[in-house]
């Protein structure tokens, strides 16, 4: 069901780069902290995301950047602003799904629960 998430948000950013920039530019939640864009992206794949995140912040700025994407879909006019929602609901959690596996598997969840999760949409 999220098949279609990463090409909804290229999508519907693809005219939007100014404003994506300005958004990027102003941040101070995860930019001009000294790390560059490949440190930012192996720090945010890590269990623990270091002290200077705010998360709060961090979602409220992963929000903006998806409203702006849904700006841009709607601007097409196709409807395809509807796979954005499941990026919505993991900008709240700040959880993947595969970091929502790893802890459901630490919990003793069954691998074939997730297997049919996400094979079935469920």
């Amino acid at each position: 069901e999220d098949a279609m998430t990463v090409a909804a948000l290229q999508l519907g950013l693809e005219d939007q780069t100014g404003n994506l920039k300005e958004i990027l530019d102003a941040d101070e939640t995860i930019y001009h902290h000294g790390y560059s864009a490949i440190e930012l992206r192996n720090i945010f794949n890590q269990r623990e995301w270091p002290e200077f995140v705010d998360r709060k912040a961090l979602s409220k700025l992963i929000i903006s950047v998806l409203e702006l994407a849904r700006k841009g879909l709607i601007a097409h006019g196709a409807g395809d602003e509807v796979y954005l929602e499941p990026l919505f609901e993991r900008a709240e959690s700040l959880k993947s799904p595969a970091m929502r596996m790893v802890e459901g598997l630490e919990s003793g969840r069954p691998m074939d629960e997730f297997v049919r999760e996400y094979s079935l949409g469920d």
